[in-house]
């Protein structure tokens, strides 16, 4: 999840064209930047093996942007490595939130600036 306004903005200098997603015309724009600015800014291993990651779309609720990403895996994996690094060059005091829900729990970690990948190991999931 991540505030409109920012997403709007990185995606618009992208863009080279102010977009909003309040306005109808720019939501294929707007996803089509998303896509590429989500694909490129997340980066996941599980179990070691790197994931190749879909873009499903994205939804606004409240000016909060949930944006949705896939990758297929045939088992449940014990570790990921995940890097989250959306917007972190940009704003010196951005914090991105991540998280892995599986069948032994959740766990989660935050990213800021200059951090390396986090690994998650649901070992240490909570119910």
């Amino acid at each position: 999840m991540i505030h409109a306004d920012e997403l709007e903005a990185i995606l618009s200098v992208r863009h080279g064209k102010r977009l909003s997603f309040i306005n109808e015309e720019d939501i294929a724009a707007l996803n089509l930047e998303a896509e590429k600015e989500l694909i490129k800014s997340y980066k996941i291993s599980a179990d070691g093996t790197p994931l190749t990651l879909t873009y499903l779309g994205a939804e606004m609720e409240d000016r909060t942007i949930y944006a949705y990403l896939r990758a297929d895996y045939p088992a449940e994996p014990q570790k990921y490595l995940v890097m989250n690094s959306l917007l972190l060059n940009e704003l010196d005091e951005q914090k991105n939130e991540i998280m892995a829900v599986g069948t032994k729990g959740r766990i989660a970690a935050t990213l800021s600036k200059g951090d390396d990948p986090v690994l998650l190991d649901m070992e240490n999931a909570v119910k």
